[in-house]
């Protein structure tokens, strides 16, 4: 154990997370990977890496948690010790993690603290660092502290472990209060969703596809830019008739905490008159398979798999320039919303907020509509495509009528 625990402060090396595959069995000849994350020391000069045994760290406490979970705290974890061995080892001369306290769990909070970080990020990381104390003194690898007084620290109530709570409690001074978020606006009117797409095509046509799967099949920005081409099944020959997405994410390719997909299954896209088959094919001819070899969907200008960051930038051009055209118009009514769309903050998610709205119209109750967004619940378990043919059915019908008063009222 000796060799987890000290470490020569160089300067030339900093702690990181990487993430690889595993083969964990096969289904139908096919291999099933999982995504395990590893804790490295990385060389900075020769780019050389090596897996830390701290890594054992992130599986003795969220083994059964999804990836997001284990990566959010290896980001914590090696925040913290680059901070104490690398960004501030003059400040702190800690040469070892046998002489971890207190005190350095706290210099880096308040650090964070100073630097802007909120109330909620410090929590997460004060979580993430009792954790950690309680494996270095589970394990005897603290000088200063022994398992046993630790967690009596660390539990709430008295000899019952109802849940841990933070050792550095009252212990770190700065606190940076979230201030009230503005309200949002969370969907478009009906007669500017085909406008809004429209507008993708002029000025955005790379994620025009992207943002009508987020108006008609509800996704998030995020998982639109983790939908796979070979996980796309066609409903009909090109896709006229709506499209069916198997979701995951693939973290060789996901660069950022936006290329994530929050809840991983299938999900429906509906067709709208013939655009979706239109703009499918339009898609699948201009953006040709990515470089890098990521089978995404949505490509960036380089020809690789485009990430959220990127996405995000596109929508906001493509909202830039229908709020303008709005604006521009000789309409009172499009000049009127001009100004509410301008009024509030928004942004790709108001496609999932928009058809969220579409299908609640529509569903019958509550477990309809969960299904439809794939939100997690105890009715996750139930088959996903339980009832949805009929709901699809409906929504459409609606779409319909929705295209009827459009046609009637120009």
């Amino acid at each position: 154990m000796r060799k987890v625990i000290n470490l020569a402060a160089l300067d030339n090396v900093r702690f990181a997370c990487r993430s690889t595959k595993l083969i964990i069995s096969q289904r139908k000849g096919k291999d099933i990977y999982q995504d395990y994350i590893l804790i490295v020391l990385m060389n900075k000069t020769n780019g050389r890496e090596v897996v830390h045994p701290l890594t054992s760290f992130i599986y003795d406490n969220w083994k059964r948690k999804g990836y997001n979970t284990q990566i959010a705290r290896a980001k914590h974890l090696i925040a913290f010790l680059n901070h104490i061995f690398f960004d501030y080892k003059s400040v702190l001369k800690i040469n070892s993690l046998q002489e971890l306290t207190i005190n350095q769990g706290v210099h880096f909070l308040e650090t964070k603290a100073k630097n802007g970080r909120l109330e909620s990020t410090i929590n997460a990381y004060e979580s993430t660092l009792t954790y950690f104390y309680l494996y270095l003194a589970k394990k005897g690898l603290l000088k200063k502290y022994d398992y046993s007084s630790l967690k009596r620290r660390a539990y709430t109530a008295e000899g019952r472990q109802k849940g841990i709570c933070s050792i550095f409690k009252g212990e770190v001074s700065i606190v940076n209060k979230k201030s009230r978020a503005p309200e949002k606006i969370r969907r478009l009117a009906d007669e500017h969703i085909i406008p809004f797409i429209a507008t993708a095509l002029e000025v955005a046509p790379d994620i025009a596809l992207g943002i009508y799967i987020c108006f008609f099949g509800g996704l998030r920005g995020s998982e639109v830019v983790s939908i796979k081409r070979s996980e796309i099944k066609t409903k009909g020959v090109k896709g006229e008739h709506g499209l069916i997405l198997k979701l995951s994410t693939d973290v060789k390719y996901a660069k950022g905490s936006g290329n994530r997909v929050k809840t991983p299954g299938e999900q429906g896209v509906q067709a709208y008159q013939d655009l979706l088959g239109m703009l499918y094919q339009f898609h699948l001819m201009y953006f040709q398979e990515p470089k890098d070899g990521s089978d995404s969907l949505l490509i960036d200008k380089r020809g690789n798999a485009m990430q959220y960051q990127t996405f995000r930038n596109r929508f906001n051009k493509v909202k830039d320039t229908f709020i303008n055209q709005l604006a521009s118009s000789n309409n009172v009514t499009d000049k009127i919303y001009a100004m509410n769309y301008l009024s509030l903050p928004w942004n790709s998610h108001i496609g999932r907020g928009t058809y969220s709205n579409l299908v609640a119209e529509q569903c019958n109750n509550l477990l309809e509509l969960m299904q439809a967004r794939r939100d997690s619940s105890a009715s996750s378990a139930l088959p996903y495509l339980a009832g949805s043919t009929e709901i699809i059915l409906r929504v459409n019908n609606h779409l319909e009528r929705m295209y009827e008063e459009r046609e009637n009222g120009e």
